[in-house]
């Protein structure tokens, strides 16, 4: 009888040893991703930040462009109206 039950005790010490391994294994690869969605999240906000700053870059360039045309067109207008 003591036989069976060091036998028990022995695998089930073995089952538990491989439902932590299993355990751990579970938990690495919980943490990996979500290490990776964080690179992704950081990578994505750095992109919109690029995104963002040409645009506004663009923009600024654009309205420029438009305060020359209007200026040159007043101008044209004026020299027009004086002829």
């Amino acid at each position: 009888m003591e036989k069976i039950e060091q036998e028990t005790r022995d695998m089930e010490r073995r089952y538990q040893e491989e439902i932590n391994i299993k355990m751990d294994k579970h938990r690495d690869e919980l943490e990996k991703k979500a290490q990776d969605q964080a690179e992704k999240r950081a990578a994505d906000q750095e992109r919109y930040e690029g995104l963002k700053a040409q645009k506004e870059k663009d923009l600024e360039k654009f309205e420029m462009l438009m305060s020359q045309t209007y200026l040159t067109h007043e101008e044209l207008m004026a020299n027009l109206n004086r002829d």
